[in-house]
């Protein structure tokens, strides 16, 4: 069984930007190193079940895009991406790494 998928590299351009220090591209990092803490999460609702079902069935290479962590490798969004991604059995994700310090 794989255990990565990649991202493809237009979701890492987004990011990859001079206007944008904040963020930093981390391919194939850990999954069982990513901290969750709901109220840090963009959307902190539960993860829906059926959505992950959903994503799974219809699951696309190139729709797959990198998680979003913070410095300290709290999930800030993606949380049914991270789900998905234990379900197939997963061991490493693309994140992208916002280093939310500087934001003050």
């Amino acid at each position: 069984m794989k255990n990565y998928i990649s991202a493809q590299e237009h979701w890492f351009g987004m990011y990859e930007k001079p206007e944008f220090p904040f963020y930093q591209s981390s391919k194939k990092f850990p999954i069982k190193d990513i901290k969750i803490d709901r109220p840090l999460m963009a959307c902190s609702n539960e993860i829906s079940p059926s959505d992950v079902l959903y994503m799974l069935m219809n699951f696309d290479k190139n729709a797959w895009m990198p998680i979003t962590l913070n410095q300290d490798h709290y999930l800030l969004d993606g949380q049914h991406r991270l789900e998905l991604a234990r379900q197939m059995g997963l061991e490493y994700i693309d994140v992208i790494i916002q280093d939310t310090r500087l934001f003050q």
